[in-house]
């Protein structure tokens, strides 16, 4: 009450009202944006000078090239995400011909001459092509052809981000850069160019737009911002630091050309030259050129001297400041430094398996975004055309989201010894299911069963026998028994021991 009567009565300085710092304006901070702009006011007016960035560095930049191709493999590798159908039968067990029968006209359908307009990209080089262009350019459209030519009358077209113009903005008609709403902030149509007026030739009609439903259009990107309508370069973050760690290597690299040169230059003495130096040869601009070669001495025009020049560059804190600087670019591209950098010095198990599991988890963020955006939209076009085709024979109701699944990749074990047994640890111990594990992997756990069920068959039905290792050894699933002796082992796999001298069995 003491501080209130004083303030009243103004006998005191008021208050210092409390903020947070970084809400402060003063000449330290005076570059920093105060203004929170919309997620698409921000893009309108810088998207068309990030995507032109970050493609020149996807060209020319090492690491640039480097992430993207990260991307390629992890997110979708070599195989691309596959289609698993989870259809059961009235029983509720698995319904082993119709899934198999959709896994192979979906197979069918993803060959190139049918999966793409162009019939040059099959399903998994289709995928590996959109996560490419939305980590380098932050979106790709592709338009869904029905009654194609084709045997499915289905494709896909894929479009680059210059079809969708920024500058298209209609605030009457509720079309912000080239996407259509409803009330509900809904796409509910894209206002597509004809073609790409960036091309090598543009036809005449180029800025002619083209209204597709969104039923017909898919929109992959990364969408961080709760009203964000357009995708954004995923280098963004970290291009400047990019750019300017390229001109600071290009300019060690021309200081240590020059240093072991050792170049230098003729001046005239204190007492001037008394005749002009002409040097050994001339160029065609007229300069003075004098040839060297090693453990030659050459006697100087009278009047002159020799300064050396000699750029001590690089320094020896090179290494350790490019390293900091990939460090922070790779924290950007929210991947591992080592990974980026291809650095494995001093790295060990422990730091090293950290790097990966982080870097891993942020991978499937990506698999799920490209499972949710791109094969559950195409799958769920497709499955009607198809099934009028005659592809597939099966009641719609029982081909649901909820009847597919859709595997990515998975990845190897970093020490593989150390991870497997804690792997069969987890399972012992009923802490983890093998379907989890698998899925890790990248496998799929009744794929799997089915073919260990078919190898062992096959076996029997051959006559072999198989001996294992009774160290870590476990019996029928699920089972875990003790170790056994190797007389135990060899007479279970039908192999005598060997006969010992003065053994009964020798008797």
């Amino acid at each position: 009450m003491g501080i209130i009567s004083k303030l009243e009565k103004g006998n005191e300085r008021p208050l210092k009202r409390r903020s947070f710092e970084a809400a402060s304006v003063n000449r330290l901070t005076m570059d920093w944006g105060t203004t929170p702009f919309s997620a698409d006011w921000d893009i309108r007016y810088t998207l068309r000078q990030l995507r032109a960035r970050s493609r020149e560095l996807a060209v020319n930049n090492e690491y640039a090239r480097k992430f993207i191709k990260m991307c390629v493999s992890n997110v979708i590798g070599p195989d691309g995400i596959t289609l698993r159908a989870t259809m059961k039968d009235r029983l509720g067990k698995p319904d082993k011909g119709n899934n198999q029968a959709v896994m192979d006209a979906w197979a069918d359908w993803g060959r190139r001459e049918n999966c793409t307009v162009t019939g040059l990209a099959s399903w998994p080089e289709l995928q590996r092509q959109v996560i490419e262009t939305v980590a380098k350019d932050g979106e790709i459209f592709l338009r869904i052809v029905r009654n194609f030519p084709n045997d499915f009358g289905f494709a896909l077209q894929a479009l680059e981000a210059e079809y969708m113009d920024v500058n298209l903005n209609r605030p009457g008609d509720n079309i912000r850069m080239a996407i259509e709403y409803d009330d509900w902030r809904r796409p509910v149509a894209y206002w597509m160019m004809a073609s790409n007026i960036y091309d090598y030739q543009p036809p005449m009609h180029a800025l002619k737009y083209i209204r597709y439903p969104a039923s017909d259009i898919i929109h992959v990107y990364w969408q961080e911002r709760a009203e964000q309508g357009r995708g954004v370069p995923w280098m963004t973050s970290a291009m400047i630091n990019m750019q300017m760690l390229k001109g600071y290597k290009e300019s060690e690299l021309v200081s240590a050309r020059v240093s072991a040169a050792k170049m230098g230059f003729l001046e005239p003495g204190d007492k001037g030259a008394e005749d002009a130096y002409v040097g050994d040869d001339q160029d065609t601009a007229g300069n003075t050129i004098t040839e060297v070669e090693p453990g030659m001495i050459e006697q100087l025009p009278r009047g002159y001297k020799f300064s050396a020049f000699d750029p001590q560059h690089p320094t020896t804190q090179f290494d350790s400041f490019v390293k900091s600087c990939l460090r922070g670019i790779s924290s950007g591209f929210l991947v591992s430094y080592n990974s980026l950098a291809n650095d494995l010095e001093h790295v060990n198990y422990s730091s090293i398996r950290q790097g990966v599991i982080d870097e891993r988890d942020m991978w499937r963020i990506l698999q799920a975004l490209m499972v949710e955006q791109l094969c559950q939209r195409v799958f769920g076009a497709w499955v009607p055309i198809a099934a009028a085709k005659g592809k597939i024979r099966i009641p719609m109701s029982k081909l649901d989201d909820s009847a597919v699944k859709w595997r990515p990749r998975g990845w190897d074990w970093v020490d593989p010894l150390k991870d497997q047994q804690a792997m069969v640890m987890a399972i012992n111990t009923a802490l983890r299911s093998r379907k989890d594990i698998l899925a890790e992997q990248g496998e799929d756990f009744y794929e799997l069963m089915d073919e260990i069920a078919d190898e062992q068959k096959y076996i029997k039905d051959k006559g072999i026998v198989i001996n294992v290792t009774p160290t870590g050894t476990v019996g029928k699933f699920g089972a875990s028994p003790e170790p056994k002796s190797p007389e135990e082992v060899m007479a279970n796999g039908k192999v005598k021991p060997a006969q010992q001298p003065g053994s009964q069995a020798e008797a």
